[in-house]
């Protein structure tokens, strides 16, 4: 998804959507960083059909949280999990890669739709109490 451009004219909603939607895609970037450095499968494109594809982040993200948790019961010489050196860390910084535009005109109005069902969502029930403050100091 893309925030809605400077340029046009930003009212509150729009201007919300654009901060939650970047907040969301930080958090996501961040975890995307910390599985593809300790998953070399995240390392390069999986090439599997989308059921293998969506089963093997599953199985990571599983493996992730189980050995996480359950690294303190372990000997200070097998707890090295979490602790990511700086080789690790820069590891996944090569692997999110800009999609390119499939050039389907109807995937740009589904998109469009889908923004704004998030923009009135996070306008009405979806409101947290910090939104309107930084969403109106920010210029997104």
């Amino acid at each position: 998804m893309r925030s809605y451009p400077r340029s046009s004219a930003l009212n509150r909603t729009k201007k919300v959507f654009n901060n939650r939607l970047n907040r969301a895609r930080r958090v996501v970037e961040s975890a995307f960083g910390i599985m593809s450095a300790k998953w070399s499968i995240y390392r390069r494109p999986i090439i599997a059909s989308m059921s293998t594809a969506t089963k093997i982040v599953q199985v990571t993200c599983c493996l992730h949280h189980y050995i996480v948790s359950h690294e303190a019961e372990m000997s200070s010489a097998q707890g090295f999990y979490s602790i990511l050196s700086t080789e690790e860390r820069s590891a996944g910084s090569y692997a999110l890669r800009d999609i390119e535009n499939a050039g389907l005109a109807s995937y740009s109005v589904h998109v469009t739709r889908v923004s704004e069902q998030y923009a009135n969502f996070f306008g009405n029930k979806g409101t947290v109490p910090w939104q309107w403050e930084k969403a109106m100091r920010n210029h997104f």
